[in-house]
Protein backbone atom coordinates (compact mmCIF):
# COMPACT_ATOMS: atom_id res chain seq x y z
CA UNK A 1 0.00 0.00 0.00
CA UNK A 2 0.60 3.42 -0.03
CA UNK A 3 2.50 3.06 3.66
CA UNK A 4 5.27 0.61 2.20
CA UNK A 5 5.58 3.62 -0.44
CA UNK A 6 6.36 6.14 2.18
CA UNK A 7 8.78 4.32 4.04
CA UNK A 8 10.82 2.97 0.96
CA UNK A 9 10.98 6.69 -0.31
CA UNK A 10 11.81 7.83 3.84
CA UNK A 11 14.82 4.82 3.61
CA UNK A 12 15.87 6.36 0.67
CA UNK A 13 16.20 9.70 1.74
CA UNK A 14 18.11 8.86 4.52
CA UNK A 15 20.35 6.56 2.98
CA UNK A 16 21.37 8.29 -0.11
CA UNK A 17 19.83 11.76 0.87
CA UNK A 18 18.87 14.40 -1.52
CA UNK A 19 20.61 15.71 -4.40
CA UNK A 20 19.45 19.39 -3.53
CA UNK A 21 17.64 19.12 -0.70
CA UNK A 22 16.84 22.80 -0.40
CA UNK A 23 16.43 23.53 -4.27
CA UNK A 24 14.18 21.01 -4.48
CA UNK A 25 11.70 22.17 -1.37
CA UNK A 26 12.25 25.55 -3.39
CA UNK A 27 11.60 24.57 -6.25
CA UNK A 28 8.10 22.58 -5.10
CA UNK A 29 7.13 25.73 -3.37
CA UNK A 30 7.65 28.15 -6.03
CA UNK A 31 5.91 25.40 -8.71
CA UNK A 32 2.63 25.36 -6.01
CA UNK A 33 2.26 29.63 -5.44
CA UNK A 34 2.57 29.56 -9.46
CA UNK A 35 -0.07 27.05 -9.41
CA UNK A 36 -2.23 28.61 -6.94
CA UNK A 37 -2.10 32.67 -8.66
CA UNK A 38 -2.48 31.08 -12.03
CA UNK A 39 -5.44 28.52 -11.05
CA UNK A 40 -6.81 32.23 -9.23
CA UNK A 41 -6.62 33.83 -12.36
CA UNK A 42 -4.31 36.18 -9.87
CA UNK A 43 -7.26 36.97 -7.53
CA UNK A 44 -10.17 37.42 -10.43
CA UNK A 45 -11.61 34.11 -10.56
CA UNK A 46 -14.11 32.70 -7.93
CA UNK A 47 -13.51 29.86 -6.02
CA UNK A 48 -15.29 27.44 -7.63
CA UNK A 49 -13.94 28.26 -11.01
CA UNK A 50 -10.66 27.86 -9.61
CA UNK A 51 -11.10 24.93 -7.76
CA UNK A 52 -12.40 23.03 -11.14
CA UNK A 53 -9.38 24.63 -13.29
CA UNK A 54 -7.00 23.13 -10.90
CA UNK A 55 -8.53 19.82 -11.34
CA UNK A 56 -9.36 20.32 -14.83
CA UNK A 57 -5.54 20.91 -15.08
CA UNK A 58 -4.02 18.50 -12.77
CA UNK A 59 -6.32 15.73 -14.56
CA UNK A 60 -5.26 16.54 -18.22
CA UNK A 61 -1.45 16.64 -17.30
CA UNK A 62 -2.24 12.96 -15.49
CA UNK A 63 -4.49 11.78 -18.41
CA UNK A 64 -1.71 12.59 -20.84
CA UNK A 65 1.40 10.80 -19.04
CA UNK A 66 -0.67 8.30 -18.40
CA UNK A 67 -0.94 8.33 -22.60
CA UNK A 68 2.53 8.72 -23.14
CA UNK A 69 3.82 5.74 -20.77
CA UNK A 70 1.10 3.93 -22.66
CA UNK A 71 2.41 4.26 -26.03
CA UNK A 72 5.67 3.69 -24.57
CA UNK A 73 5.64 0.62 -22.85
CA UNK A 74 3.42 -0.95 -25.45
CA UNK A 75 6.62 -0.83 -27.97
CA UNK A 76 8.56 -2.64 -25.26
CA UNK A 77 8.96 -6.73 -25.97
CA UNK A 78 7.64 -8.89 -24.36
CA UNK A 79 9.49 -11.92 -23.14
CA UNK A 80 8.12 -15.55 -21.81
CA UNK A 81 9.01 -16.71 -17.74
CA UNK A 82 11.32 -19.00 -18.71
CA UNK A 83 13.19 -16.84 -22.16
CA UNK A 84 13.15 -13.53 -20.25
CA UNK A 85 16.76 -12.09 -20.04
CA UNK A 86 18.59 -11.51 -16.25
CA UNK A 87 19.05 -8.23 -15.65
Amino acid sequence: GLGAVSENAALERKTRGLQYPVLEKVAIALHYVWVVAFVSGYGRFSVGYSLALFLLMTCSCGFFLAIVFGLGHNGMAVYDADARPDF
